[in-house]
């Protein structure tokens, strides 16, 4: 399962880099499991103590994957995560919670600040997250239940 993104603000990007390698490890592992409730390759639902887990994991003709997973909580709140990782390059995607109609989303993104040390300085790459809009926050998560639905996964 991924990480909530918001834990990577401000974040080295090597931190999420090696944190979505074993969310990725996990997923890839759960498909096809004896505990996954979808028999698609490529798609996992199962039940964990945080809740049930829907993930669809996506490899795109570019050499790309796009990893597309909703978490619902007993208490009825979902997070639904979408992550975009290129073959070479930085990662993009968002992450949207859901609790009583309302929704709050975060939006992966890249700063580049400058590194200093003694004698020299050099650029040095972080993820944060920033705030997404509404309309935003509605698209994305429209497009995220369209690929779950989509492989088989309840709305």
């Amino acid at each position: 399962m991924l990480s909530r993104l918001e834990v990577f603000h401000k974040q080295p990007v090597q931190r999420l880099v090696e944190s979505v390698q074993r969310g990725r490890n996990a997923l890839h592992s759960l498909d096809g499991a004896s505990a996954d409730k979808n028999a698609s390759r490529g798609v996992v639902s199962v039940a964990s103590p945080s809740g049930k887990l829907d993930a669809v994991l996506l490899s795109n003709p570019d050499g790309s994957e796009t990893i597309v997973q909703r978490l619902r909580k007993p208490d009825g709140s979902a997070i639904t995560t979408w992550l975009e990782i290129p073959p070479k390059g930085l990662y993009r995607g968002f992450e949207i919670e859901s609790r009583g109609g309302q929704t709050s989303g975060l939006q992966l993104d890249v700063e580049e600040r400058m590194h200093h040390e003694l004698f020299a300085s050099w650029p040095q790459s972080f993820y944060v997250t920033r705030p997404m809009h509404q309309d935003n926050r509605e698209s994305g998560l429209a497009r995220a239940e369209f690929i779950l639905s989509g492989h088989g996964c309840q709305i």
